[in-house]
């Protein structure tokens, strides 16, 4: 599992699975959660050096959402490493 905080949520990526969903900030990213609660995806890039990354949502790389990794800095109760992996 692959987990980014952003401004004002969780974006939380299953990449064994090719999935991901999305919740609000203040909920627990570690909570249980349905299958009908995840969305497909094709490809998720991640750009480190602009805290971004990008979600493709079909092969063509045509439909994609883009979010931006929120700073641990303005953030106490955050992890030092901005994104957690769990491998």
């Amino acid at each position: 599992m692959i987990k980014f905080p952003t401004s004002n949520s969780w974006w939380i990526f299953d990449d064994t699975h090719l999935r991901f969903r999305k919740i609000p900030r203040d909920m627990n990213p570690d909570a249980f959660v349905l299958d009908g609660d995840w969305q497909k995806y094709a490809d998720l890039e991640i750009d480190a050096d602009n805290s971004a990354f990008t979600v493709f949502l079909d092969e063509e790389k045509t439909r994609l959402l883009r979010g931006y990794i929120e700073s641990a800095d303005s953030e106490q109760d955050l992890d030092k490493d901005i994104v957690a992996s769990d491998a």
